[in-house]
């Protein structure tokens, strides 16, 4: 049986995600682990523990892949995860969020990272 289009986005969505995690942890020795999904209260794909933090500071990543990037709606996206992420942990701040977009047939330290300005400050000057 055939997989449609969706079933098949879904499965390049996954594989991204889990090559991201490889990439964090293989190739920049950092703790990086997958989400789970949580329908309407998703928390993101990806928690980013940063390095030297002892797990303090962590930014919460939207992996994104595919040929139509949309980066508005993405970034709005991971801001809302993020801060469900803090809503479930009732957590006091909301961690940094990005979007790691794969361009389409391209390596993966190639994807592109968007992020607020505010966001790059936080991850920058902390």
């Amino acid at each position: 049986m055939a997989r449609s289009q969706g079933q098949k986005n879904k499965a390049n969505g996954t594989r991204w995600e889990s090559d991201l995690v490889k990439h964090f942890r293989e190739e920049w020795g950092v703790e990086a682990d997958r989400l789970r999904l949580s329908g309407s209260t998703d928390e993101g794909d990806i928690i980013h523990r940063l390095p030297g933090t002892e797990g303090d500071r962590k930014v919460i990543v939207e992996a994104k892949s595919g040929v139509n990037i949309r980066p508005k709606e993405w970034h709005r996206e991971a801001e809302k995860e993020a801060a469900n992420y803090a809503t479930h942990r009732k957590a006091a701040d909301i961690p940094p969020s990005i979007v790691v977009m794969k361009k389409h047939n391209f390596a993966t330290n190639q994807a592109y990272v968007l992020l607020s300005l505010k966001d790059f400050r936080e991850l920058v000057l902390q």
